[in-house]
């Protein structure tokens, strides 16, 4: 059906839209480098937060920052940060080991520190109800 269908033979190159979307992000970062600056800044401060309070967060330099948490524990964590207005991915087996899920957070330029902050004091409360810290 692929290789004979009008409408999905093209499908593998990039829509209209989608490239429009990606050279409207690169003319924002040509104008205003500094958000690259402050992205990277906003990730180390709540990657280094987060270890700080005994999360079990791998290395990295990236704006995506893993918690790795018991299977578990790792729902009642999701829905204690939902109920707390935090919207963060969970990964549950078979997308992870056995026994353990990972908490994905996603930090942007436009977070404020007030922004971090909370989500860092939540996490430091929730950590500590749920036994995890």
């Amino acid at each position: 059906m692929k290789h004979h269908s009008p409408s999905l033979i093209f499908s593998a190159s990039p829509s209209p839209s989608s490239t429009a979307s990606a050279m409207a992000a690169l003319e924002i970062l040509i104008e205003q480098p500094e958000l690259v600056t402050k992205l990277n800044s906003n990730a180390a401060y709540l990657r280094t937060n987060l270890i700080r309070l005994g999360f079990n967060v791998p290395q990295g330099e990236t704006a995506i920052i893993p918690i790795a948490i018991d299977e578990k524990i790792g729902m009642e964590m999701w829905q204690e940060l939902y109920d707390r207005n935090i919207f963060v991915n969970i990964f549950i087996p078979p997308a992870t080991p056995t026994g353990t899920c990972i908490i994905r957070n996603s930090v942007m330029a436009t977070h404020e520190q007030n922004h971090l902050d909370y989500l860092i004091e939540t996490y430091e409360y929730v950590g500590r109800k749920l036994g995890v810290i």
